[in-house]
């Protein structure tokens, strides 16, 4: 989505840039949920 607005559509960049905001703040507060699934096996 965030690519889309980089390279289509300019102007909703700001909403873009606010979702990749609030899904990086969740990934870093839920990041202990993560662990099983980026580590390698």
């Amino acid at each position: 989505i965030f690519l889309f607005h980089v390279f289509l559509e300019p102007s909703g960049i700001v909403t873009a840039l606010v979702v990749v905001a609030a899904e990086l703040g969740l990934a870093w507060a839920y990041r202990d949920k993560f662990r099983g699934v980026l580590q390698y096996r």
